[in-house]
């Protein structure tokens, strides 16, 4: 059965989901219920609070479960840029050069589990083997300009090549493994 939660309230409204919870994941008690795959997208970028986040998903991953996570890179030029653009300024280009999402579906990011050593840190704190992979995917924050998508092929593509945690997408992978004696 799948079950979804989310901080949006429109989670409720998810006809795919046997079950629908609104809130924090790390607010729930699952009542030691454990899950053979957790999966989020896009999700991590947004964890304030990274070590409750750790500990939640520890303990509510099965034995030899694997939980899968899609998010930007810490390192990713728009990721960086994030700390220092206006929250106004960062609704205005997202709407006009990039993924076209309004101001409801901005949230804020804080970055704390996209980086490969706070993840590397944090599994080991809570057993968990950890695997990252860095992916180039489309810019969809430049997707709108004709311009601003030959200066991405053009100066960061080779970038990219060189630099693999310059690349905009983690995927951050935990295996709750037998623990060693």
């Amino acid at each position: 059965s799948l079950t979804g939660i989310d901080l949006d309230p429109r989670v409720l409204e998810n006809p795919f989901l046997k079950y629908a919870l609104h809130g924090d994941f790390c607010d729930f008690d699952f009542e030691g219920k454990r899950y053979d795959f957790i999966f989020s997208r896009m999700v991590l970028e947004h964890i304030e609070e990274a070590d409750a986040f750790m500990k939640t998903l520890s303990n509510t991953l099965s034995l030899n479960g694997v939980s899968v996570h899609q998010t930007t890179s810490r390192y990713y030029l728009t990721s960086i840029m994030n700390g220092y653009v206006s929250a106004g300024l960062k609704q205005w280009l997202i709407k006009n050069l990039g993924s076209g999402n309004d101001a409801e579906n901005i949230f804020p990011a804080y970055y704390r589990l996209n980086s490969s050593k706070n993840v590397h840190d944090l599994s080991k704190k809570y057993g968990l083997l950890c695997k990252i992979d860095y992916i180039d995917a489309p810019p969809g924050y430049v997707r709108k300009s004709l311009i601003l998508m030959i200066a991405y092929v053009i100066i960061m593509k080779p970038l990219l090549l060189i630099f693999p945690k310059l690349r905009p997408m983690m995927i951050v992978s935990f295996f709750n493994g037998p623990k060693s004696a």
